[in-house]
């Protein structure tokens, strides 16, 4: 059957800092900001471990099988300023080898839907998820007039091509349009 693609709801960047003053753990705080800050996959935190962090170097290590033929890669990525002084604050507090563990278990998490559900209900914004975070990232950076290339190492995607379905460019498009109402009206004149 074809597949039946949903455009993905990216929410506003004043929606994800408004449920990020709703986590009330430290832990949960410190994820968000992990999952912005390094426009991470959900499994991609969900299995970090505090050998997979560089704090001389101010890096992480980021493991995915996002790949053709499944194989599990990393890639280093250098940590934000604010994202380093989080975790090496969190690390005090860390018990085991898990960065984020499941306080139940001490395993690390396999979903958070109602954690995540609960917080946008809180902060009384419009559900997003975990991935819809990872599209943020890339719209703050292109917005950011980061270039496309930089984005899309941060991403870690093999691909521009795959950075591009991630950027959402409404404003740029509107924008350019505009060029064509100037167009038309000097046509109009002539």
């Amino acid at each position: 059957f074809p597949e039946v693609r949903k455009r993905r709801y990216v929410p506003p960047e004043k929606d994800f800092w408004a449920v990020f003053e709703q986590a009330t753990e430290e832990q949960d705080q410190v994820m968000l900001l992990a999952y912005l800050h390094l426009g991470a996959r959900r499994n991609e935190i969900f299995t970090l471990r505090w050998s997979d962090i560089d704090f001389a170097h101010q890096q992480i290590r980021l493991y995915t099988r996002k790949r053709r033929d499944g194989s599990l890669e990393y890639d280093w990525l250098p940590m934000t300023e604010k994202l380093f002084v989080l975790l090496l604050e969190w690390r005090k507090e860390a018990k085991g080898e898990w960065v984020f563990p499941d306080p139940k278990t001490g395993e690390p998490y396999q979903y958070r839907r109602r954690w995540l559900k609960g917080l946008c209900k809180r902060a009384d914004v419009k559900q997003f998820g975990l991935h819809g975070i990872r599209h943020l990232t890339a719209s703050i950076l292109m917005q950011a007039d980061v270039p496309l290339i930089d984005i899309k190492d941060i991403l870690r995607h093999k691909n521009v091509s795959t950075t591009e379905k991630y950027i959402h460019r409404l404003k740029s498009v509107r924008a350019s349009l505009r060029v064509l109402e100037g167009k038309s009206r000097t046509a109009e004149k002539g």
